[in-house]
């Protein structure tokens, strides 16, 4: 008995050391008479075969996952089965209630070829029965070499209540491109019937059903690279044949995919439903205007056309369409439209690129180009709402009226600019960005700043109080003298100054393209002012033939003045092989160039008024003061240019200075030549004279010529004049000047030492032929430390400068004099030993713990087993 008890007890404590498992209920499928389960394509063949209705609950067939082909034997044992008195179908279903569910993958199909257009070979699944089912599975279309593919995937015939429900249909390619079977309501009584979740690549045709309802939801039809596409009929051929009145057909969903093989106004725009999303696959180009056209009382409503990036444009045979318009986009009484991630193009067949009439449109990242096109505008909006979002883009040409005109006509119109879009108004800048005119309603415009006269936009310039939608139409309106102020952000304009002498200022952060001045009168324009303008572009303009220059001057100007500006390239328009910051010909007096950043040019600036023109009068009097040039491989440019000065500019990784043609030098001093372009085409030099390059004399004095082993000046034989060299700066900054040193290094600038301890300074210096220069040491403060030929002694702790000076250039070295006998910082790798260490296995631990437990428990156990045996006694 003790040993049963102990036996009971230990058994017991052990049972809390099993480790859990969990455990799934699984429920085994139920069948009964209405239920088949399917596993193959024989089994498949014998349910068709022997298909009953199912009365009020119905028959189900359970398909599991896996491919089922019927072969032309199977399809001969039910060949027998009628549907409208015909038989030999591929895949008939007669029995009424029946429903066809596959578990997991299923994919039903056949490897027969009919090869023929008789009806009962045209179709791949025929339904004759009422409220049949197919639900899950994947159809794919027996291949007939009739239609080189297959005609129908499924056809509805005379019955109704027809269920499809996440149906897949896959794709058959031929030479002519894919096409997977249409689906075809072919019955005046549809019942109930719904299409969920289908997709395929083909038409839905409900065009004979006059009862009942056709409800569609989320159905997708890829009517990209088709057979069929492009083919199209008054009966058969659509995308979608929605039935004659269209009122039994109810889309809740659809997607239709085209691409530039559809007919997109024929096959889709023409008898389109509500709740459809049109996805462009590819760009399209469109022989007549694709429009999506409502009712008075019966508008299309939730229309969404997609671009996906691509663009839509007008063909070369661009004509006149069904509605008499030749606009290339129209939405005419649609309600709720959206136009997405789409570029409309025109060309000069068209007339305006979108035209919105009657209808509420969303759009939404869109660029809408009217830059060729007959006359009219990128986006019309008559007595419509339309609301702009994310980016959207205008682009006006010269036959553009303006970008947008808001008109209410006899109702209203309204145009809505969203807080968080970008809209802009590039190509002709001279046209209005949005116009507003009111017939006999009101028109609105939100989210632009309304720049007076019926104009909305944003302000890109400032005439005093007068706003502008552009700075060339400031410009324009400018007189002589008067401020054009640029509003900061990017102008994506060239701007063009004709016969005017106006000061051109940008706000912080104000961008150009460019700028060209054109005087020709014979009067000499005075105060011509560009200042504090980013720009960054460069183009062919006027008579420059090969060049491209981003501020260009032509024509008799007095006193220009170009400050405080940067000129960065970006790009090059046109095909110019050589890029010029600022370019004059003849018959400048008097130029200012000063306090600018030139960077990524070939020529920093072009001044050639022999070049221009021979005939007029030299210029005169150009001064670049203070400016930054980078990364240019020509440096600026003088050609027969009269009392040139060029004073305190930096050149970084640029060529210097150019002259030829005899020009005359006023001052080229203080400039600090840093660093010479990689690129050798016009050799390494801070200044350059040929073909006659100056008249007289060249003083280059007090120059900073950089470090780098270059040929400072380089002359041609042809050139005959005396230039002098005398001083110049040994730092970039042009702080340290000197006659003899040339080189002047030291190997510390900057030491610490503690009391009593001496270092030794290595230090070079050399004249222009690399002979020695002496050197001289001194101590700011000989009691924190002494110097003599180099040798620094630390005196006592605190700091001081010890100075070097080689002829007058001189380095200072800061010592810092620390305490003697100080704490050696401790490298703290040194206190840390790598120390094995072990994680404890839990699952021991548990283990342990459990026998732990068993063995307590076992203990209590025996304890009150014997207690009631004493009690007992």
């Amino acid at each position: 008995m003790r040993r049963l008890k102990l036996f009971l007890a230990l058994a017991l404590a052990a049972s809390v050391c099993v480790p859990t498992v969990n455990v799934t209920n699984v429920t085994a499928t139920t069948t009964n008479e209405n239920v088949v389960e399917i596993s193959n394509a024989t089994e498949l063949a014998a349910a068709i075969a022997s298909q009953a209705d199912g009365g009020a609950d119905g028959q189900t067939w359970v398909l599991s996952a896996g491919e089922y082909v019927l072969t032309k034997g199977m399809i001969d044992t039910y060949s027998s089965l009628k549907i409208n008195n015909a038989t030999g179908f591929v895949f008939p279903i007669t029995a009424n209630n029946l429903t066809i569910v596959g578990e997991g993958d299923v994919t039903i199909t056949s490897d027969y070829d009919p090869n023929t257009g008789n009806w009962n070979g045209q179709n791949f699944v025929t339904i004759g029965g009422n409220g049949v089912t197919i639900e899950n599975v994947t159809l794919k279309a027996n291949y007939n070499t009739y239609y080189d593919g297959t005609n129908k995937v499924v056809e509805l015939v005379n019955a109704k209540d027809l269920t499809l429900k996440d149906v897949d249909t896959v794709t058959l390619e031929s030479e002519s491109g894919k096409f997977g079977g249409s689906i075809y309501i072919n019955t005046k009584d549809a019942g109930n019937t719904v299409l969920e979740n289908v997709t395929l690549s083909a038409w839905v045709s409900a065009g004979t059903v006059t009862e009942g309802n056709v409800t569609v939801k989320n159905l997708t039809i890829d009517f990209t690279d088709n057979a069929y596409a492009g083919y199209y009929s008054d009966t058969y051929g659509y995308a979608w044949n929605p039935g004659v009145s269209g009122s039994n057909v109810n889309v809740e969903s659809m997607t239709i995919k085209v691409d530039d093989k559809t007919n997109l106004p024929q096959q889709i725009a023409k008898d389109v439903r509500d709740n459809t999303t049109i996805e462009l696959a590819s760009d399209i180009t469109l022989d007549e205007g694709l429009y999506f056209v409502g009712e008075d009382d019966n508008p299309v409503e939730n229309l969404t056309i997609n671009g996906n990036g691509h663009t839509i444009t007008a063909s070369d045979t661009f004509h006149t369409n069904s509605y008499g318009q030749n606009n290339l986009v129209k939405f005419d009484k649609v309600e709720n439209a959206v136009l997405e991630n789409v570029t409309l193009e025109t060309n000069e067949l068209a007339k305006h690129v979108l035209d919105v009439y009657d209808t509420t449109l969303t759009i939404e990242n869109v660029t809408l180009d009217h830059t060729t096109a007959q006359s009219g505008a990128p986006l019309i909006v008559n007595q419509s709402d339309v609301t702009l979002k994310g980016d959207v883009e205008f682009v006006t040409g010269a036959n553009s009226w303006y970008a947008v005109n808001v008109d209410a006509r006899d109702q209203e119109a309204s145009l809505n600019v969203d807080d968080n879009a970008v809209v802009t108004f590039g190509g002709d800048t001279t046209k209005l960005p949005v116009f507003v005119s009111n017939s006999t309603g009101t028109s609105t415009v939100t989210g632009l700043e309304d720049l007076g006269n019926g104009v909305y936009g944003e302000v890109a310039a400032t005439i005093g109080e007068d706003k502008y939608s552009s700075v060339q139409l400031a410009v324009d309106a400018a007189k002589d003298g008067e401020t054009v102020v640029v509003s900061s952000g990017r102008h994506e304009e060239e701007v063009k100054i004709s016969n005017k002498a106006i000061k051109l200022v940008g706000e912080e952060g104000a961008e150009l393209f460019g700028v060209v001045a054109v005087n020709t009168t014979d009067e000499e324009l005075e105060g011509l002012t560009i200042e504090n303008i980013h720009f960054y572009g460069a183009s062919n303009v006027v008579s420059l033939d090969t060049n491209a220059s981003t501020i260009y001057l032509q024509g008799k100007y007095k006193d220009v003045v170009i400050k405080d500006n940067e000129l960065i390239l970006e790009e090059t328009l046109g095909n110019a092989p050589y890029t010029v910051a600022i370019t004059t010909g003849a018959g400048i007096n008097g130029m200012l160039v000063e306090n600018n950043v030139i960077k990524n040019y070939t020529i920093s600036g072009y001044h050639n008024p022999v070049w221009a023109n021979t005939d007029e009068t030299s210029s005169t009097n150009i001064s670049y003061v203070g400016n930054t040039f980078e990364n240019i491989l020509s440096g600026v440019y003088f050609g027969g240019v009269d009392n040139v000065t060029v004073t305190g500019n930096t050149f970084i990784k640029s060529n210097g200075v150019r002259f030829q043609y005899g020009s005359t030098i006023a001052d080229l001093s203080e400039n600090a030549f840093v660093s010479y372009p990689d690129d050798t085409t016009y050799g390494r030099y801070a200044v350059r004279f040929y073909d006659g390059g100056v008249e007289g004399e060249a003083d280059l004095s007090d120059n900073y010529w950089g470090v780098e082993d270059i040929q400072t000046v380089i002359t041609n034989e042809d050139t005959d004049f005396d230039y002098t060299l005398d001083t110049y700066y040994v730092s970039a900054d042009m702080t340290d000047k000197n006659t003899d040193t040339d080189v002047f290094e030291l190997d510390s600038l900057e030491v610490e030492l503690q009391e009593g301890a001496k270092l030794t300074v290595k230090a070079t210096a050399k004249d222009h032929d690399g002979n020695p220069v002496p050197i001289t040491w001194t101590s700011k403060d000989e009691s924190v430390a002494t110097v003599k030929d180099g040798v620094i002694t630390a005196v006592k702790e605190g700091e001081t400068v010890i100075v070097a000076d080689a002829n007058g250039v001189t380095r200072e070295i800061k010592v810092t004099v620390t305490k003697a006998g100080g704490n050696v910082p401790t490298d703290p790798d040194t206190d840390t030993e790598d120390k094995p260490t072990e994680t404890p296995n839990t699952s021991d631990m548990s283990l342990l713990g459990c026998y732990g437990m068993m063995a307590v428990l076992s203990l209590a156990i025996l304890v009150v087993l014997n207690k009631k045996r004493a009690l007992s006694k």
